[in-house]
């Protein structure tokens, strides 16, 4: 049996990878109930999950209406693409070159991780190895603060993209 911490973030992983899939479209209602009940836990791990989803911008949660799979308008995509080109391009200019052989080390681990996955079709393994590549790269640019921001907007464009 999974405890607590292990639970909330199978929970998470799943519903994120759902989402970012297409299993859950935009604006599907997400009942606490079924959810219990699919993942086996108690309404307390799901309403963290529920939380963390939204504060990382996929899920939107409405006073007496429940959690709702995020929608993006024309607009709201353009904007976001904006905010992260500028984010991006400024933590890449503070890369210092040439990169550090562990960075690069690191990155070529991930990517090879990447490309045999894509090679077996593993999408999970796809979309993880993705995150992780670009969290490593953008992370190389010194600044913490900078990093979590991409991050940030990267998970939120992720349920665009895919």
């Amino acid at each position: 049996m999974l405890g607590t911490v292990e639970s909330l973030t199978l929970v998470i992983e799943q519903l994120e990878e759902d989402i970012v899939f297409g299993r859950l479209r935009p604006r599907e209602r997400l009942v606490e109930e079924e959810l219990v009940d699919r993942f086996g836990v108690k309404r307390h791990i799901i309403r963290q999950a529920l939380l963390e989803l939204e504060r990382i911008g996929i899920v939107v949660r409405l006073r007496g209406k429940g959690a709702r799979v995020c929608e993006f308008t024309p607009e709201e995509v353009e904007q976001l693409y904006a905010v992260r080109a500028l984010l991006e391009a400024h933590a890449a200019s503070l890369i210092p070159l040439p990169a550090d052989k562990a960075l690069v080390k690191q990155l070529t681990t991930i990517h090879r991780a990447h490309g045999a996955a894509v090679d077996v079709g593993d999408l999970k393994t796809i979309y993880r190895s993705n995150i992780h590549f670009h969290q490593v790269l953008y992370a190389a640019c010194g600044n913490p603060y900078l990093s979590e921001a991409i991050n940030f907007f990267a998970m939120k464009a992720n349920v665009i993209r895919f």
